[in-house]
């Protein structure tokens, strides 16, 4: 955090007490946005890292993506008389992720 950072943080404490106009709550909400954006971009970076296992690595972004998948998406389905095993096949990097957010209406049926 800058030196301007600090002293409008002060500023703000200092006033708690002293009626504000509306613009001053609209810089401290933006400050305040501001530092739950921060934490967020961290928490995005951090938190999908955290180890589930350390012997074998698996970090927690890989087992909720199985646990995920393997909820929503049957190991099989009966078409036409056929019996068919599921399988998702990833073909480019962000194939799973479109796939997980493409509406009900696209998927044709």
């Amino acid at each position: 955090m800058g030196a301007g950072a600090v002293a409008e943080e002060e500023r703000v404490e200092e006033n708690r007490d002293i009626e504000a106009d509306v613009w001053f709550h609209v810089q401290e909400l933006i400050m305040r946005l501001r530092k739950v954006a921060i934490a967020f971009v961290v928490a995005s970076i951090i938190v999908p890292l955290v180890p589930v296992s350390i012997t074998p690595y698996v970090p927690l972004l890989t087992v909720f993506t199985k646990y995920f998948i393997n909820s929503v998406v049957p190991s099989s389905v009966d078409v036409l008389g056929y019996h068919v095993e599921v399988r998702l096949i990833q073909t480019s990097p962000f194939a799973g992720l479109s796939l997980l957010i493409k509406p009900r209406s696209s998927w044709g049926y």
